[in-house]
């Protein structure tokens, strides 16, 4: 004879319920943190970009020659990579 302990089914059944919606609770806030870094990282990387531009241009009026001339060519060109991040 089969004996069903229904208390139990039912405690098992509110259990998984509450694990599911605490599951669907934490995918959604891993997705909202991920938008917020991802947003947060693009704003530092312009940041930084920008940074990098406004250096250059004050060192082309600082150094002088091909060494300057080179310093500023680098540092462009990092600042430029900095879009690829």
């Amino acid at each position: 004879m089969l004996i069903i302990d229904f208390k139990k089914l039912k405690k098992e059944a509110e259990t998984l319920w509450i694990e599911n919606v605490v599951a669907d609770i934490m995918v959604s806030q891993v997705a909202n943190n991920y938008q917020k870094t991802k947003a947060a990282a693009s704003e530092e990387g312009f940041s930084i970009k920008e940074g990098l531009e406004n250096n250059s241009e004050n060192l082309a009026s600082s150094v002088k020659g091909k060494f300057g001339k080179r310093v500023r060519e680098t540092i462009k060109m990092e600042a430029n990579n900095m879009d690829e991040l």
